[in-house]
């Protein structure tokens, strides 16, 4: 849980990581 930023970055991966 470090910037926001990051919380957006690890969404957007998250959804690929789940899709892939």
């Amino acid at each position: 849980m470090a910037r926001m930023e990051s919380s957006e970055c690890n969404m957007a991966s998250n959804q690929t990581d789940k899709h892939a």
